[in-house]
Parts: structure tokens; sequence; C-alpha cells
């Protein structure tokens, strides 16, 4: 990816030529089969192929702009920050190893179940059938580099949470800074599921798939919350703290202006009426101060990413009985 960075003009651009590239291979090795032996265009599998990399790239550098957001209140000297967003940003070589092989063996378990699948059908040339084994092992490789990426990346951001020193209720634009790579996270595996889903309507999927699918959305909905959780329960306490204490002011606040009122006192009357006043407006502030570590609206785009295309789907096939009966 050092090399991707290195290249002029945005990161994408590598990607999406890749993509392209292959896309048009995938097309021409189409024309040497039959339509009726494949059930999904090999092209449709191409576009994802070079996805888990690109997301991954994509998120590291969502992680380090969201680092330099939070770093005042983790209170660091600028050298520790930046071995922080390599360590956010970087998978230990054992471990991308050992997850590149699970990865291959993955793989080659799907060959024995569903050959066709990956190989393509038996009238499909063997060049083709090789550069899409080829593929079909660089995407599920990279989707289980991004899995495990993934779930590092996010239980860092858990990490640093527990180690921020300046929790401010109500200036807390620090402390939102994760959310917007966990809602990224969240919404780009949800995003590839559907897209599985889609291009695999009314094909019977092989157990790789559907494991696949069943694994993306099952983080992409615990990847968004759950490494916020931590940044939630230490606003939450808080709030609890700063409501405590504001409560005990307008509680001793009250017992002073019972005393003036049994010796009638205009002037402190007066102070004593305006300090609860602010007291009761600090107090309402608290209150209303959101203890979930995410800008406004960060919930309403997540849960519409992933409840609209649900609402779709079922849409579509209450469409398809309706008029199939």
């Amino acid at each position: 990816m050092a090399g991707i960075e290195r290249l002029p003009g945005p990161t994408w651009i590598p990607y999406a030529a890749a993509t392209l590239v292959l896309v048009g291979i995938a097309i021409w090795s189409d024309r040497f089969v039959d339509p009726a032996q494949l059930p999904v265009p090999t092209a449709f599998s191409a576009i994802v192929v070079f996805y888990p990399l690109a997301l991954i790239h994509h998120l590291d550098g969502m992680a380090r702009k969201a680092l330099h957001r939070f770093a005042p209140a983790l209170s660091l000297p600028e050298t520790q920050i930046e071995r922080l967003a390599y360590e956010l940003t970087t998978m230990p070589r054992g471990m991308a190893l050992l997850v590149t092989i699970l990865g291959t063996v993955f793989v080659l378990l799907g060959v024995t179940e569903s050959p066709e699948e990956i190989l393509g059908p038996p009238s499909m040339p063997l060049v083709f059938s090789v550069i899409g084994f080829a593929a079909f092992l660089f995407t599920f490789v990279s989707l289980a580099l991004l899995f495990y990426h993934t779930i590092r990346q996010l239980w860092l951001v858990s990490v640093l949470h527990s180690r921020a020193v300046t929790i401010n209720l109500l200036q807390p634009q620090p402390l939102h800074a994760f959310s917007i790579l966990t809602m990224r996270t969240g919404i780009a595996l949800v995003l590839l599921s559907y897209y599985i889903l889609a291009i695999s309507s009314g094909v019977e999927m092989s157990p790789v798939t559907i494991g696949l699918v069943g694994i993306n959305l099952s983080l992409s909905i615990g990847l968004f919350t759950l490494p916020l959780s931590g940044m939630h329960t230490r606003l939450q306490a808080e709030k609890e703290r700063l409501n405590r204490e504001v409560s005990e002011r307008i509680e001793s606040l009250f017992v002073s202006l019972h005393r003036a009122l049994e010796h009638p006192e205009a002037d402190r009357i007066d102070a004593l009426n305006k300090g609860l006043t602010g007291l009761l407006v600090e107090k309402g502030m608290i209150e209303g101060a959101p203890t979930w570590p995410w800008a406004p609206g960060t919930l309403r785009v997540f849960g519409g990413s992933v409840l609209f295309p649900i609402a779709l789907l079922l849409l579509s096939r209450a469409l398809e009985r309706w008029f199939g009966a």
C-alpha cells in the first residue's frame, strides 16, 4: 500500500484501474462459455476482487485522521501519537501470515464444495479458470485480512478510548473522532453483503458465500457500536458525576435561599435567584448531553444504510409473491 501512496493522483485510481482490467478479462472469458452455464456473469464477481484491499487502505487513512482529532483527549506528545498511528494502521506480520494461510485453506475447501463457482464451468478455457481461481483466492485472502484488520483496528480504538485523560461532556468533539471510522467500517461491510446477495438473487449460494455474508452482516453491526461502548460508559459516568455535583450545589443554594427568605435580604435573594437560574441551565445542559460518542446524524446514516436495503429486499420479495400469485 505504501507504493500506491507514492503514486500521483488519488489512491482509489489504481484500485479502479485494476478492477476495470479484471472486469474486462471476465467479460472476455464469458464469451467462451454457454450463458446457460453461468448463473451469474463473471464480471459481477470481478468487481469486488480489490474491494477488501481498497477498503483496508481507506480505513487506515480514516483511522489516522481520527486519531489526530482524538489526540487532545490523550494529551500525548506528537511522537507517541505517530507511534499509535502506526500501530493502528499496521497488521503484525505473523498474524497477517496466519490469516493469509487460513484464507487460503478456506478457498481450497470451497473448491471441493463448489468447484464451478470458483473455477468456472468445464467449458471454460484453462487460462481463464486459472485467472478466476487466482482472483477468487486473492478476494478471500483479502477478506480474511480485512476481517482481522478491522477487528484489531477497532479493538485498538477501544484501548485508545480507555486511555483518554480528558473527558469533557460539554465539548465532546474529540471524543466523537472514531465514530466516523466505525460507521464507515460497518457500512462498507453491509454494502458488500448486500452486493453479494443482489448478484446471487435466484442462484443457490455455496457454503463459502453464505459464510461470507453471515460474517459480514454480523461484524458490520457489532463493529459500529462495540468499539464505542467503552467511551459511552465513561461519558455516562462523567454525566452522572456532573449531575450529582450540580444537584448538590442546587440543594445548597435552596438552603441559603430559604434562610434569606426567613430574614429578608433583597440583594442576597436576588443573587441567589440568579445563581439558581444558572445552575438549572447547567443541569439542563448536562442532562441533554449525549453519552454515545458520535456526532448528530451518525446513527441515522448507519441505520439507514442497514435497514433501507432490507426494506427494499422485503418489498421486492413481497411484489414477486404478489405478481407470481
